[in-house]
Parts: C-alpha cells; sequence; structure tokens
C-alpha cells in the first residue's frame, strides 16, 4: 500500500520524548557556512534579493562573518520567499518558495547540525525529506535558543509573489533548504513513531515500511492487516490536520500475488510506482552452470 499525507493545519505540539543537548550549535553553524555555501545549486534562480551564488561568493569572508554575527546578536532577519510556480505531472502547478541566498546557507548550515542530533531518532525506514512541518516538533532537542528563534523565523517569513507578501500560516514553503529536516522531523512524530507500535503490537502478521519524504508504501503479510491499517492511519493523522488522500491504493502484490489471482480467475497483479520506478510482480528463472 502507498500513501501520502498532506497538511492542512498545526495540530498539536510535542514534549518529553527525549533531554535537550548539544547547546553550542550557533558556533557549529558558524563553523559549517563556508562549507554550506559551497554546497548550494551555484546556477539556483536568486530569492527576493536578486542575489546570486556567484555574487554572494564575492567577499564570502566577510559575508559570513557579518552573518555570523547577526545570528549571535538576535538581529538576522530572514527574508520572505520568492514564490514561483512549476507544472505538475497532472497538469496543475505547484508552488515553489525561493529563499534568498544568505537564508539558503543558514538553512543548510542548521540543517546540517540538526541532522546529526535527530539523525539518531529517525527509525530505519525513513529517507531523505520533503513536505509539511512544524517549528514545535523537536524544541525539546534544542538546548540553544538561538536555534529555535532561527526556524520560527523561516517559519513565519511569508513569501512574496508579483511584488505582493503573504503570510505563511502552516508548514515551509516547498524548495526551502530546511524543510526536508523540519518536515521528517514532524513525520517521524506524527507517523513513524504510530506506525512501529501499530506493526508490532496490533498487526497479525508481519509489516514492512519504506517512506522517502510524504510518500510511502506499507507492505502486509495478512490481508486483513492491510484492509484495516488505512482508516486507523487516517483517524491518526487527522489528530494533526493531516489528510490521508485518496490516491492511496491497496493491491495484492508479492511472491503468491500471481499464483493467487490465476487461481481466482483475475488477471496479472497491479504494479506500483514508488521514487521514479514502476514495481511489477514477475517470475525470475534462475538457470544454474553446471561445474566443470
Amino acid at each position: 500500500m502507498s500513501d501520502k499525507s498532506t497538511m492542512h493545519g498545526s495540530g498539536e505540539s510535542y514534549s518529553g520524548v527525549v533531554p535537550a543537548k548539544h547547546a553550542e550549535l550557533g558556533k557549529r553553524v558558524k563553523r559549517a557556512g563556508r562549507d554550506s555555501y559551497s554546497r548550494l545549486k551555484k546556477k539556483a534562480a536568486p530569492g527576493v534579493d536578486g542575489v546570486t551564488w556567484r555574487e554572494y561568493g564575492k567577499g564570502l569572508e566577510a559575508r559570513l562573518s557579518d552573518l555570523h554575527g547577526r545570528i549571535h546578536r538576535g538581529a538576522y532577519q530572514a527574508q520572505p520567499s520568492r514564490r514561483a510556480w512549476i507544472p505538475k505531472g497532472d497538469g496543475r502547478q505547484r508552488p515553489l518558495g525561493i529563499a534568498a541566498l544568505e537564508d539558503k546557507v543558514v538553512q543548510h548550515a542548521v540543517g546540517r547540525v540538526l541532522n546529526q542530533i535527530w539523525e539518531e531518532d529517525f527509525l530505519g525506514f525513513s529517507y531523505v525529506r520533503n513536505g509539511p512541518a512544524t517549528g514545535d516538533s523537536g524544541e525539546h532537542r534544542i538546548a540553544d535558543q538561538r536555534i529555535v528563534r532561527l526556524i520560527r523565523k523561516w517559519l513565519k517569513a511569508g513569501v512574496l509573489e508579483e511584488g505582493r507578501w503573504f503570510e505563511t500560516e502552516e508548514g515551509t514553503p516547498q524548495g526551502a533548504v530546511i524543510s526536508p529536516m523540519l518536515a521528517n522531523l514532524y513525520l517521524h512524530h506524527v507517523r513513524d513513531l504510530w506506525v512501529e507500535v501499530w506493526r508490532k503490537k496490533i498487526a497479525r502478521g508481519d509489516v514492512i515500511v519504506v517512506r522517502y519524504a510524504d510518500d510511502a508504501v506499507l507492505g502486509f503479510q495478512y490481508g486483513e492487516d492491510a484492509a484495516r491499517f488505512p482508516e486507523q492511519l487516517r483517524e491518526r493523522l487527522g489528530k494533526f490536520g493531516l489528510e490521508h488522500p485518496e490516491k492511496t491504493r491497496l493491491i495484492e502484490f508479492g511472491r503468491y500475488a500471481t499464483e493467487r489471482r490465476a487461481k481466482r480467475g483475475e488477471g496479472k497483479p497491479e504494479t506500483f510506482n514508488f521514487l521514479g520506478f514502476t514495481h511489477i510482480c514477475t517470475t525470475i528463472h534462475r538457470f544454474l552452470r553446471a561445474p566443470r
């Protein structure tokens, strides 16, 4: 079963999962600034400030020193993201938030630091991320309040479109450097931990899970588990203002799917797409070469 969750509200906050640590994040962000700049896309479109990667690199050390000073004093102000629209596969368009170059540098540096803190918590079935996010989910892990303030500034910076500023009421702009990290943190608390408990304590058989960003594929050993899981997941996500979209499908798949469907007089097992690949059920004939 594959699914995607869509965020429409901030839901509830979290507390008391693990103690805070890493109080010296600010210094680590400063050290990461130069490397973060070098890792940004060099030909990416500029944000509202119109500054390109190459232009920012002129006098880089002075820029980074000034940037760190403003962050340390609390004088750093996040700029609105420039909204652009890109086409989707179904003909519709989705908004993309293009951050100012300076904001990209800070977001990348902070993201690297936070990833070192939170990666140990993320479950083995979740991978690099993008999607809805909130600033509350991981605040209990950060002792340095400057980092918390940075995240809140990005969440509240808003977007600029055709000269008009729009408030960001929920989530982070798709395309922001920090969004994948915040999104994965949110989904870790909202969905992953719940799924882990469900498959260990409620499911009758084995359950496998693979999540990438807000897309996921789940495999169930028994059909009864597969049949009841979606509704219970929908109830769980609803508590946080999330939707479980209709695009989710439940299909018969796996080693015995072809044989079982043939006995019932049904066609070949359905296929599904995940991460750009089409997955199919097939029979592989292995030919062993006789030893000489």
